[in-house]
């Protein structure tokens, strides 16, 4: 029953669908979730390409930035949230899931350099990750939400 309540929720934010720069790619993208104003995720271009994307995301948060790369299980699965830095164990543990999707709400592949970027972000575990991981101590709550495109830094 929640899967539904999620995916009408997902369907009404669809209505007040963020404007994407034509001239923005997905290595500048900004997002911010309504109503919460301690949390931001930005891409950026990673050091070494993976075989997923040439993409990392940035997690701004109270207990400081987190630094993610992308990675999904081969066959029938989800995409997956790795540590970018080797040292940052907590986030490996949990494996927190990413969805991406277009302004339509169409499910998206994880997006790389040079690509539009998504509309719409989900990752549901990363609120868990910081209120139960070590960086976090039950102290930087961050709601379950859908992440929106707010636009583009500047540069590359």
């Amino acid at each position: 029953m929640w899967k539904f309540g999620l995916w009408m929720a997902i369907a009404a934010l669809g209505l007040a669908m963020p404007l994407q720069a034509a001239t923005c790619t997905a290595e500048r993208a900004r997002y911010v979730m309504d109503g919460d104003a301690n949390h931001r995720l930005e891409f950026s271009t990673a050091k070494e390409r993976n075989a997923w994307s040439a993409l990392v995301v940035t997690l701004t948060a109270k207990a400081g930035d987190r630094r993610f790369a992308f990675t999904a299980s081969n066959g029938y699965s989800f995409n997956y949230l790795v540590p970018a830095d080797p040292a940052d164990t907590a986030a490996d543990e949990a494996s927190p899931r990413i969805f991406f999707f277009g302004q339509r709400l169409e499910p998206l592949d994880i997006p790389t350099a040079g690509d539009t970027p998504p509309a719409y972000i989900f990752a549901p575990d990363l609120g868990p990750l910081l209120w139960y991981g070590p960086q976090g101590g039950g102290s930087d709550y961050l709601p379950i939400g859908l992440w929106h495109f707010a636009g583009c830094r500047s540069g590359a």
